[in-house]
């Protein structure tokens, strides 16, 4: 199949593809890390899961318009046409057909994303400040994680579902409203939690210089502990744990790129509305290389949270120690081993002058029959005291004689 992107444009899609190749392979390692460090139902790894799945349709979006450059355009610029006034185009643009599927994928994925990142900041919260006491916290954070992590999912499900009906279509209010309703609620209340949190966390670190929530990880995996807690001593296996005593911090990153995404995703809605106007569209189908360019930028900000959940989850003590155990090769490490056991001091044996002397000695070199256990003659063990290290007291003593003389 012959490729109807202008060639001017092929540099421009290549660099996307590679792009969006990396930042899977960034949400693939996370997800291993997260299975390896026994975090496969946490939050992190399922926004790693999302977001693998919002970069593989963004994949498959990009090579179809790739693939499908002029016949695409051509169809869409009717499409729009045909459809003018839709306020599915303020969200979804001129896609149609398979774009319109995948486009929705990414939808459904940006609001599950959305959604996690303000139940994990709910549970966060709850777990700063216990309003329901230590023990029954505890016993009712399990189910509520329960819940929020499968609410997270199916409420974007709901939403998408809503949007296929008609009289919602209709309705542009309706339908803009219903399509950021999850996007604003988890904007608005998430960033009230974080502030809340984060008042706390810098409150606290001024009192105690140490301050830390902790993700207890039952060592059953047929028990479900619950992923918040407040403590301040992480036990023996912390160094096993996929979070660290940044987890504040690093929340907070991955909350704020989440949220500017969705502010620049409302704002695209806002622009898409003023140019699918009558008086503004063209009169025919733009497929220039400078307008590939520009569509296929339009794909970096959606793959980019791959990198980002890596970067910011994925950089821990123990995940690094993790990556750095798989990834390097077994020669660099067998060199550092060396390196290290010769700039180890060398350390002197206290049994060095003992020596095991029998009655034969070396080995039996006739073909005799082995003798009995009880024949055999018993090892004795001689001590050569001129060969033992001489004792630092030694030194002590002949420099106090030296003094005193």
């Amino acid at each position: 199949m012959v490729v109807q992107l202008p060639h001017d444009a092929l540099a421009a899609a290549v660099g996307v593809q590679v792009y969006s190749f990396f930042c899977l392979l960034c949400s693939c390692l996370m997800i291993a890390l997260a299975c390896k460090h026994r975090a496969k139902d946490s939050y992190v790894s399922l926004l790693s899961y999302t977001i693998l799945v919002n970069v593989a349709a963004s994949i498959a979006q990009q090579l179809h318009t790739i693939v499908l450059w002029n016949e695409i355009k051509t169809n869409q610029f009717y499409y729009v046409h045909q459809h003018l006034g839709s306020p599915e185009l303020a969200v979804a643009g001129p896609s149609y057909g398979l774009d319109l599927v995948l486009f929705y994928l990414q939808y459904y994925c940006y609001n599950v994303e959305g959604m996690l990142t303000l139940f994990w900041a709910f549970a966060l919260a709850t777990s700063i400040f216990s309003p329901l006491g230590s023990h029954s916290q505890h016993r009712i954070s399990r189910r509520l994680s329960i819940l929020s992590k499968t609410s997270a999912f199916l409420l974007p499900a709901v939403l998408i579902a809503l949007l296929q009906i008609p009289a919602v279509k209709s309705s542009t209010p309706a339908f803009i409203t219903l399509a950021d309703v999850l996007l604003g609620v988890s904007l608005t209340v998430g960033s009230l939690l974080l502030a809340a949190i984060l008042f706390k966390y810098i409150q606290t670190r001024r009192r105690l210089h140490r301050w830390t929530i902790r993700y207890p990880i039952s060592r059953n995996f047929n028990e479900a502990e619950g992923e918040n807690g407040q403590s301040s001593d992480f036990g023996s296996d912390s160094a096993n744990r996929i979070y660290d005593g940044w987890l504040i911090v690093r929340f907070t990153v991955a909350f704020v790129f989440i949220e500017v995404f969705q502010i620049l995703s409302t704002l695209s809605e806002v622009a898409k509305i003023r140019d699918n106007r009558k008086e503004v569209l063209p009169d025919e189908p733009d497929i220039s290389a400078e307008r590939a360019r520009g569509d296929l930028v339009l794909f970096l900000p959606g793959v980019s949270a791959g990198i980002l959940v890596f970067l910011v989850f994925g950089t821990t003590k123990a995940c690094k120690r993790t990556v750095y155990s798989v990834l390097m090769p077994c020669l660099v490490r067998r060199r550092r081993a060396v390196v290290n056991t010769e700039n180890t001091p060398t350390r002197i044996d206290p049994h060095l002058g003992d020596f095991v002397t029998s009655v034969s000695a070396g080995p039996r070199m006739s073909s005799e029959p082995t003798p009995p256990h009880s024949e055999r003659p018993s090892l004795k063990i001689t001590s050569y005291p001129e060969l033992e290290p001489i004792p630092t007291q030694c030194f002590r003593m002949q420099e106090k004689g030296t003094t005193e003389g």
